[in-house]
């Protein structure tokens, strides 16, 4: 009896790095899902009355393009400079990671 990956005609690999693909699509759709009803219950339970007042509206517009845009257009460049090995790559990811938070305290604050 033939594999599935022969009958499909593709190398197993391929077969895992889709799944994976697709295992990882699920999580992350998974955890904006659950982004979005955190939101909607904590915006439900805050009860702040709401005002037609936008003079603050560009406000968080600095913040949101340049500081966060940037990291995407920095991080390739950035990364290219460490060396590939495993405490490396987790204290490049932890620092990301804490910018990316830090934008987002300030601008949410």
């Amino acid at each position: 009896m033939a594999s599935a990956a022969a009958q499909v005609g593709c190398h197993p690999t391929q077969i895992k790095s889709s799944l994976n693909a697709v295992l990882l699509w699920a999580r992350l759709s998974s955890v904006s899902f659950h982004k979005v009803a955190v939101t909607f219950v904590v915006g439900s339970e805050v009860h702040q009355e709401t005002t037609n007042d936008f003079t603050q509206i560009g406000k968080p517009f600095l913040m949101g393009t340049v500081a966060l845009g940037g990291i995407v257009n920095v991080m390739p460049f950035i990364f290219s400079d460490i060396s590939y090995n495993k405490t490396q790559v987790m204290w490049f990811r932890r620092v990301v990671l804490g910018g990316l938070a830090t934008c987002t305290v300030l601008n949410v604050l």
